[in-house]
């Protein structure tokens, strides 16, 4: 049986905390026989579903931004973590594969290259590859444009900060933050950019593995939040508000409170799907005989067939939700 990952659970911090302590006792349980990360970031094993050979993605996808933006199962794979996500037919990152991948320069200039092709997919590149500085890239209005209305792709910077700290960029986080925490605090009039705002405050940043750096990007943080406030003013509204998916296996990140009024009716009715969807679980449980008594009347199970049409709705209909 398989869990229903649970709405509203306020366990982002704990995951965040969890993934910068190195996930402890997670690598007794990892498998040496788990080697599909390695064995993409060799170019031997395609991504799936209907994906390609790393070497083919950066060749066909790059600048491909439509593919990019409506392919949910890709970035699983070219940025995998040491926790589950919502692809079914990714396996996440195990220690093992770590110490292979960073071992292998192919492996290397693969992985930066997927990281590139992202960036250029969010209108930025890299300035310095020895410090990992950012600039706009020459499409940044179209892309930036793109960024500020489709909120899934916080959830994937959340994944590409997290898995460069695993494959040996830990230092490049804090100029991808800088760069970003200077567009949309201080150049949001020109940039456009700030919806992914709250994002970067209580997810991006979070990833940051030096308490040094992460203190001074809170600070920083904060002091713009004082002077323009473009979120909600209420600390503890934040915090009881998390809509992550997180201490069910699955990737965790957080939408923006300040969103276009377009936006906030698609949720709406994203959310009207998922109670409709989530109704339809409970009716088949209840006539399976789940959840019958003590702790499991709150918990909804899906077999394993019907796991994997909760991960094709998912994608369908939660897109904007999901990485």
């Amino acid at each position: 049986r398989v869990t229903v990952p649970e709405m509203g659970q306020g366990n982002a911090k704990r995951d965040m905390e969890r993934y910068r302590n190195g996930y402890p006792g997670l690598e007794a349980r990892e498998s040496p026989a788990d080697t599909q990360n390695f064995q993409f970031y060799s170019n031997t094993l395609p991504s799936r579903p209907s994906g390609d050979l790393v070497e083919d993605i950066h060749k066909n996808w790059w600048t491909n931004y439509d593919l990019l933006e409506s392919h949910h199962g890709y970035i699983q794979w070219v940025f995998p973590l040491r926790e589950k996500g919502m692809n079914w037919d990714s396996q996440p990152l195990t220690v093992n594969e770590i110490s292979k991948i960073t071992a292998d320069p192919a492996c290397i200039r693969r992985f930066l290259k997927s990281y590139d092709m992202q960036l250029n997919f969010y209108g930025v590149r890299v300035k310095d590859s020895k410090t990992g500085a950012l600039e706009r890239a020459d499409n940044w209005k179209d892309r930036y444009r793109n960024l500020e209305y489709h909120s899934h792709n916080y959830l994937r910077i959340t994944r590409i900060l997290k898995c460069l700290g695993e494959l040996g960029f830990e230092h490049y986080k804090k100029p991808f933050l800088d760069h970003f925490v200077e567009e949309m605090w201080i150049k949001h009039e020109e940039s456009g950019l700030t919806a992914p705002q709250r994002s970067c405050r209580d997810y991006w940043i979070e990833a940051l593995k030096d308490d040094e750096e992460r203190d001074e990007l809170r600070a920083l943080v904060t002091s713009y939040v004082g002077d323009n406030r473009t979120y909600s003013d209420s600390e503890e509204e934040l915090d009881s508000e998390d809509a992550s998916y997180s201490g069910s296996g699955v990737d965790s990140d957080e939408t923006t409170l300040k969103r276009p009024r377009d936006a906030a009716a698609s949720d709406s009715k994203v959310e009207a799907e998922r109670r409709k969807f989530r109704s339809l679980i409970a009716a088949q449980n209840k006539e399976a005989g789940a959840g019958s008594d003590g702790e499991e009347e709150e918990q909804e199970y899906l077999d394993a067939d019907t796991a994997g049409k909760y991960a094709q709705w998912v994608e369908e209909e939660l897109g904007d939700d999901d990485e």
